[in-house]
């Protein structure tokens, strides 16, 4: 059987029964495919099968994509990690409904199962679990099959008793994880009102801004802040001087972002499940003009009774910015700010010229860049593919297909005020009755113009037709302009912030430049000199350490030491912690009351760091993060006391020294590290 044949195969639904017994309700999937699919792609369609309702509450199926991976690496002297996942989200439909709804899950992970290897986030809304992600726990790349995967279906919310027939459609989208940590947006070249940094002069170079944090920016022509080579009154316009705020998705924060543009195949779906109205307020084709609407490109046509693509994996075209949202609204996704699609092209490397979202400055000899009815190849991440590989695929950093030269990527401006509102929160999963997506602060919808100003989104990347400088990653061009039309060359993709939010991120790497690590370690301990010479520093670091403990994942264990001359200072209970908010906020809380007085004498909070650490569970992989400006009282005693506690060596030490850069320091810092498996590490002030 063909691939082709598969995906058909799997395109029957069947009506279900209320439970009886093991296996009460059956339904036949139509997998969502979201891989454009050619000679190199083939293997990158996600494939979900044998779709079960088990008992009242649970949803069985089997899914299988043939090019997953996970893999962690070091760049620009930091840990990271990253995978491919899907994102799995499930609709129902009763007799005699209209369209289909949007099946609410648990939001607790641990209500869902998935077999070993495999680990499921789940995605909410509010309250609601409106899908999870579903991916490899340990790095891996290859053919990759879960049989059994179970979904707990809060059916009761749903209004659906268990009684109840109801057909079910598991959706499966195939999604890439960007990390939470820093990157750079502007670059050189000669780009359309590219970012730059606020003491930028016009007529030199671009000075590429480094995003930090989520924290509020401030977007004017000053130092330190964040701004544009092109002001107010241009497509590509930065906008007026104001703010930036918090709740604005930057692209620090760990986010999931299709590794595909939106399908065909996958909008023919969408369509059909929607109501009459709704369908035929989204359906494209007969707004495409007579020219073009012969040329095979956009081959989503109604039937009789249903929305078809003959080409169900080629890139969806001929999409208004509504037709996005709803898709996007529909599917529980959201929006790509245009800061986040920079940091989905470049990772965490600084820019080069004229940088192309494949990481080099030119346009490689590949056909499918410059036509739009040509499927890339399998993107991966370049620290799987390499830099030739990355090229040859077009593949963006972290392993994310045809961020340039395709289609035009629909973003969130930052150069409109409109836009600037834009907070992330994701789709529900219902649009309303004639179709348009109705989440609060999303841009939109375009078609209450003119008759009311509609602004706030744009585009980034650039079309396949388009002057090759378009096509760069900080090109700027369209980027705050919300045109309502669709048109040929007109596409999108949905993100997603992590399950845990924008701060807490599942990515292992705390994004802090203190304290990261490059993989998963279960038991964590922060050991921080806090003494008088500390004094003009200890507000600093704390906030470091903050950082790092509101990035820890769920099951890790953490503990934190202060040390002086004295009793090293802990928070009560004195032992490893888990990072829940609770414990999150009163560890904050602790931290805050700590003043720098005294000498350095770490002796004392080595001693107490080991008997925690003893006391914790046996899982292997324990690590203690050392911070300290300076030298000790008696280095020889310091080395004893760790050789003795530390003898099988099963505690790795990561040694920070801050600021101050003595020789003697450096020595014992790089010999303490050395000898745990560890790593030194000098930080300056101005870090």
């Amino acid at each position: 059987m063909s691939m082709n044949q598969a995906t058909r195969s799997i395109g029957s639904v069947l009506w279900a029964m209320s439970y009886k017994g093991p296996l009460a309700s059956v339904a036949m999937a139509v997998v969502s495919i979201a891989a454009m699919c050619g000679p190199t792609a083939q293997a990158a369609q996600l494939q979900v099968a044998n779709v079960a309702r088990v008992g009242a509450d649970h949803i069985r199926f089997d899914i299988t994509w043939t090019d997953s991976w996970r893999r962690s690496w070091e760049e620009s002297g930091e840990g990271w990690e990253n995978w491919d996942a899907a994102w799995i989200f499930v609709k129902y439909r009763r007799k005699g409904d209209a369209g289909w709804s949007h099946a609410t899950l648990s939001a607790k992970a641990s209500d869902h199962s998935a077999p070993a290897g495999a680990q499921i986030d789940v995605g909410v809304t509010g309250t609601r679990g409106m899908g999870v992600f579903l991916y490899r726990s340990a790095e891996g790349k290859g053919a990759w099959t879960n049989k059994g995967v179970k979904l707990k279906w809060m059916c009761k919310d749903d209004k659906v008793a268990g009684a109840d027939k109801v057909e079910l459609f598991v959706h499966a989208v195939e999604m890439v994880y960007v990390p939470q940590g820093f990157f750079h947006v502007g670059g050189g070249g000669k780009l359309a009102g590219s970012f730059t940094e606020g003491s930028w002069k016009k007529g030199r170079e671009v000075i590429p801004f480094k995003i930090t944090s989520e924290a509020e920016l401030k977007v004017a022509p000053e130092p330190g802040c964040l701004y544009g080579t092109a002001g107010m009154g241009a497509a590509h316009q930065i906008g007026p001087v104001g703010k930036l705020p918090a709740e604005f998705p930057k692209g620090y924060g760990a986010f999931y972002c299709m590794k595909y543009e939106t399908s065909q195949g996958q909008y023919a779906e969408f369509l059909n499940q929607l109501t009459a109205a709704q369908a035929l307020k989204r359906y494209p084709l007969p707004t495409i003009p007579a020219r073009f609407a012969g040329n095979g490109v956009h081959t989503v046509k109604k039937t009789s009774d249903r929305y078809a693509a003959t080409k169900p994996q080629r890139a969806c075209n001929w999409v208004s910015w509504d037709d996005c949202t709803a898709y996007i609204d529909w599917a529980g996704l959201r929006p790509m700010t245009e800061l986040e699609y920079e940091k989905a092209c470049r990772g965490p490397l600084k820019p080069i010229a004229n940088e192309y979202a494949w990481g080099s400055g030119t346009v490689p000899d590949a056909p499918w860049i410059l036509k739009p009815d040509a499927a890339p190849p399998v993107p991966y991440p370049l620290a799987i593919c390499g830099n030739v590989g990355r090229i040859k695929a077009g593949s963006t950093y972290w392993g994310i297909a045809a961020m340039g030269g395709h289609l035009r990527e629909r973003t969130v401006t930052v150069g409109h005020k409109e836009g600037r509102l834009f907070t992330g929160v994701c789709g529900d999963g219902a649009l309303t009755p004639e179709g348009f997506a109705d989440v609060p602060g999303w841009p939109g919808p375009a078609s209450k113009w003119p008759d009311s100003a509609t602004a706030g989104g744009g585009f980034r990347g650039g079309p396949w037709y388009a002057d090759k400088a378009r096509l760069r990653v900080s090109d700027r061009f369209l980027a705050a302009c919300l045109r309502k039309q669709r048109d040929r060359s007109y596409g999108f993709r949905g993100v997603r912030q992590t399950p845990q939010g924008k701060v807490q991120c599942q990515h292992r790497v705390p994004p802090t430049g203190f304290m990261s690590r490059s993989r998963y370690t279960p038991h964590i301990m922060y050991i921080v000199d806090r003494s008088g010479s500390m004094f003009d520093m200890l507000d600093t670091v704390k906030k470091e350490l903050c950082e790092a403990i509101s990035n820890l994942a769920p099951l890790q264990g953490f503990h934190v030491i202060m040390l002086a001359d004295g009793a090293p200072l802990e928070k009560t209970p004195k032992t490893m912690a888990v990072p829940t908010d609770k414990n999150k906020i009163a560890f904050t809380d602790f931290l805050t009351k700590i003043k720098a007085e005294g000498k350095t004498d770490p002796v004392k909070g080595f001693n107490r760091a080991f008997d925690v650490l003893d006391t914790a569970s046996s899982q292997p992989g324990k690590i203690i993060y050392f911070l300290t400006d300076g030298t000790f009282p008696d280095n020889k005693a310091l080395l004893s006391a760790i050789r003795a506690r530390n003898k099988k060596k099963d505690v790795i030490i990561n040694t920070l020294l801050y600021w101050r850069k003595s020789p003697t320091a450096v020595k014992v810092m790089t010999q303490i590290a050395k000898e745990s498996g560890g790593k030194y590490r000098y930080i300056d002030r101005d870090e």
